[in-house]
């Protein structure tokens, strides 16, 4: 009896792990996975990917269309708006700005609530009760009263607008963690922790956690596209991002006044934000499903 092993060539031809998995996603999502790279790309590339300086202004060059339009000036492939700048480096150093806040606040959001959301399934009782008696405040008041509230206080400051985004949201991951963590308490496996000495903190953090983080990981998906959609929103109501920075949501309000002689300047930043925020949503629904095991087959 022999042994046949594989050829070298034939074990080079084998698709490795990752690419089979790659390929099991659907090709939908997997564009998305593209588009979202590309744009995280550009966005982190900003200084070197942008043709131009995006607070560089031209007076004489104002308010030019985009390429292939009457009136437009080579180099300007998505025009220039009512000071002369171009949109299109705008739209790039923008995603930067409004991308760079959604992650930041989206991690101050995510520690808050998974860290309350933990000492309140754990620990239950009166601790539980004070935690879900603010979540339910929150989720009772339009956080966008808060925000603005917020703001006229403090200011409209890069510190002021991350924790505004910071503290946007951070109730939907103490619900969904608490939820899990009692389900997850009166286990097996933390009965037996507890019975051999084992400390609190090291039951949540490696042993509780770990079996939390997938919803928690979903809910980080979606709570970047709402993050995105309300730092947009802040500063298109001029209480965000102040000029001459640019950000995706100060475009589309610094255009408004614009749009019917000039659309293009309010176009493109908005596309740019329904693009980012579907495609993260669209990549946070597959990964519901995805790691959902009542939904496997």
């Amino acid at each position: 009896m022999t042994l046949a092993f594989p050829s070298l060539a034939e074990a080079d031809r084998r698709p490795s792990r990752a690419l089979k998995a790659w390929r099991r996603i659907p090709l939908g999502i997997r564009l998305c996975f593209l588009v979202a790279a590309l744009l995280v790309l550009a966005a982190a590339l900003a200084p070197w990917v942008s043709p131009m300086d995006p607070d560089h202004q031209s007076l004489l060059s104002r308010l030019r269309p985009p390429v292939g339009f009457e009136r437009a000036k080579a180099g300007y492939l998505l025009g220039t708006d009512q000071l002369g700048r171009d949109v299109l480096s705008r739209c790039i150093h923008g995603l930067t700005v409004t991308l760079g806040m959604a992650a930041l606040g989206a991690t101050i959001s995510l520690t808050l609530g998974t860290g309350l959301g933990l000492l309140s399934g754990y620990v239950g009782g009166r601790v539980d009760d004070a935690i879900m008696a603010v979540v339910d405040i929150q989720i009772a008041v339009p956080f966008t009263l808060v925000a603005l509230l917020v703001v006229a206080i403090a200011g409209t400051g890069v510190e002021v607008l991350i924790l505004v985004l910071g503290i946007a949201y951070w109730e939907q991951y103490a619900r969904i963690v608490r939820g899990q963590v009692l389900a997850l308490r009166s286990l097996p496996f933390v009965e037996a922790g507890r019975a051999i000495g084992m400390s609190n903190s090291r039951l949540l953090f490696r042993h509780i956690l770990p079996n939390v983080a997938s919803p928690i990981i979903v809910q980080a998906t979606l709570v970047i596209s709402n993050l995105i959609l309300l730092e947009s929103s802040l500063s298109f109501l001029g209480l965000g991002i102040q000029p001459p920075t640019a950000s995706l949501g100060s475009m589309v309000g610094q255009g408004r006044d614009y749009m019917a002689s000039a659309p293009w300047i309010v176009a493109a930043p908005a596309l740019l934000i329904v693009a980012v925020a579907l495609v993260v949503l669209l990549i946070g629904d597959w990964l519901r499903d995805s790691l959902d095991v009542r939904l496997s087959d």
